[in-house]
């Protein structure tokens, strides 16, 4: 009897050792299966392809397949809500951008999800540089000038599209300074209304350097201005930014980062942040990026965090100047 409970004694013992060493065992061969990146933007978009380049060279860094899944709608709401729903164990991501954290709880009424609360950052990892863009054959118009001009000249008669937040706040900003009437038409994603500018379906827009450059060198649109953080940009060294005319305080970019379901452990947390910063500062990552008409930028979660509480608080004022109130 005596030998009989020593042995169950350290079988309790042993028992209890593997237990708790099991956790450990298994957080450390994350991640053991593809990791899924869900992007609020239709494929094309500059979101997107950053996503995929990103995708690219993490499957390298993980050792594991790396998943982009397209939910475009709801200006990122779709893609987000979905993210937030889904186990935090790091195998579901939600590429994020200035639209699904910074302003969408500022323009939708009832959105289904809180990005202060239902996310965590991971860190940004680039940013997009715009043009303010027209189509030749509807504005007859060659300077940014002449384009305050017209439109002061027909009010309420030119359209201008938006594929994201982003080319919102730029619209914004600009009809607001200038004091124009004119005419928004949006679109689930920029994409879509890159290709009404080019059809001749709407009169100007401010897209994203990386999808429209290409449509500039055609001469199917005419770039007027560049939208930058205030400098001339390389890839369009012709272009001033409006920054430095009409609009001197637009100095603003498109972003995208990583972000989590809240709740995801620390340890997997720090995992995808070293992960995605050793890519986001690879050459590979920036010269790809190059290419496309973005910049490599990784910013840590914490910094993240803060950047997004400004961007906020400016785009609360840009909105509560032109009267948007959440729908």
């Amino acid at each position: 009897m005596m030998v009989s409970y020593k042995w169950s004694a350290w079988r309790s013992v042993i028992a209890g050792v593997v237990l708790s060493l099991l956790p450990a065992v298994a957080q450390a061969e994350f991640p053991e299966r593809p990791v899924t990146i869900v992007v609020p933007f239709s494929p094309g978009s500059g979101t997107d392809t950053g996503t995929r380049v990103l995708a690219s060279v993490l499957e390298t860094i993980l050792g594991q397949g790396v998943i982009v899944d397209n939910r475009p709608g709801g200006s990122g709401a779709i893609a987000a809500g979905l993210v937030k729903q889904a186990a935090p164990d790091g195998y579901t991501l939600l590429m994020g951008t200035n639209s699904t954290q910074s302003a969408n709880p500022l323009l939708i009424k009832s959105l289904s999800y809180d990005p202060e609360t239902d996310f965590t950052p991971i860190g940004m990892l680039a940013t997009f540089e715009a043009l303010l863009a027209v189509n030749p054959e509807r504005l007859p118009v060659s300077t940014t000038e002449e384009l305050v001009a017209y439109i002061k000249e027909h009010p309420g008669e030119v359209s201008y599209a938006t594929g994201n937040v982003t080319s919102l706040v730029m619209a914004e900003m600009f009809a607001g300074r200038q004091g124009l009437d004119m005419l928004r038409v949006p679109y689930k994603s920029n994409p879509e209304a890159l290709t009404d500018l080019v059809s001749g379906q709407v009169d100007m827009m401010f897209p994203d350097i990386a999808s429209s450059m290409p449509h500039a060198k055609a001469g199917k649109i005419r770039p007027l201005a560049a939208v930058t953080t205030g400098e001339v940009t390389p890839l369009a060294p012709d272009l001033l930014p409006l920054s430095q005319t009409l609009v001197p305080d637009l100095k603003l970019v498109g972003w995208i980062g990583l972000f989590a379901p809240a709740g995801t452990p620390q340890d997997v947390l720090d995992k995808l942040s070293a992960a995605v910063r050793e890519a986001a500062e690879s050459d590979d990552f920036r010269d790809k990026l190059a290419t496309m008409g973005a910049n490599a930028s990784f910013m840590p979660a914490e910094e993240l965090d803060a950047y997004i509480a400004r961007e906020r608080e400016s785009f609360a004022a840009i909105f509560k100047e032109a009267g948007m109130e959440p729908q």
